[in-house]
């Protein structure tokens, strides 16, 4: 079975391509595209969160939404980004960022 690690790193290409085509994902879209299930989706977005936050990167998984309200679901903590205006300026900072310059380190699948 794939680490949290693992699943996020095969995520990490779905969001990059996204955001480089500055578009939203529906969770629904990534458990197409990965297999994991819509529920457990947050839970793989969690590195990644972190990776951004410690490499003072946007966060790039506000770009995964809810298919029904067009926003990240209740997983998603930037507590700074509490207004339609500050989510709209954090998706243009998603969009602005370099992503393919900035990977995280591959996990260790040994």
């Amino acid at each position: 079975m794939a680490s949290q690690a693992e699943r996020a790193f095969q995520v990490w290409p779905i969001i990059v391509f996204a955001a480089r085509r500055r578009q939203l994902l529906t969770y629904e879209e990534i458990e197409i595209c990965t297999g994991i299930q819509r529920q457990a989706i947050g839970q793989f977005l969690e590195p990644i969160a972190e990776y951004c936050v410690t490499q003072k990167l946007p966060p790039i998984t506000l770009l995964v939404v809810k298919k029904d309200t067009g926003l990240p679901g209740s997983g998603f903590h930037a507590s700074n980004i509490d207004t339609a205006e500050k989510f709209a300026q954090a998706l243009s900072d998603v969009f602005r960022t370099d992503w393919n310059k900035r990977a995280p380190d591959v996990p260790d699948l040994s």
